[in-house]
C-alpha cells in the first residue's frame, strides 16, 4: 500500500543534504578564521585574505589573517576579490597552508 501524501508537493531532500544544512555553522562570526576550499581543479576560493603577496600565472601567495596560502597551478587568475574573499580559477595543482611568509618556498 502507498502512501496518499507521497508524490504530493513534498520535495524529497537527500539524508546528506539535511545533515550539511543541519550541522552548517556560519565561518563569518570568528573573526580569525581561514577558509580555503577548492573546488575540483580549477576553482579554489579563500575567506580571510588581508592581502596579496604574490600573483604569477603559476604561484598565487595570500596574506591571510592567521598564516598564509600558495596556490600553485598554471594559468591561476584572480577572478574576484570582495571584502576579504578571493576566488581563484585556473589549473590548481595544489594548495598549501603556511604559518610564516616563506610561502613562496613551499613544496
Amino acid at each position: 500500500m502507498q502512501s496518499a501524501n507521497k508524490g504530493r508537493g513534498r520535495r524529497h531532500i537527500p539524508l546528506s543534504q539535511r545533515l550539511h544544512e543541519a550541522l552548517d555553522f556560519p565561518l563569518e562570526g570568528f573573526a580569525n578564521v581561514t577558509r580555503v576550499e577548492v573546488l575540483g581543479k580549477n576553482e579554489a576560493v579563500a575567506e580571510g585574505c588581508e592581502s596579496v603577496l604574490i600573483y604569477t600565472a603559476d604561484s598565487i601567495v595570500l596574506r591571510m589573517r592567521k598564516g598564509y596560502v600558495r596556490i600553485a597551478g598554471r594559468d591561476l587568475e584572480m577572478e574576484s576579490l570582495i571584502g576579504d574573499r578571493i576566488t581563484v580559477r585556473g589549473i590548481i595543482h595544489a594548495v598549501y597552508l603556511c604559518e610564516t611568509e616563506k610561502a613562496e618556498a613551499a613544496p
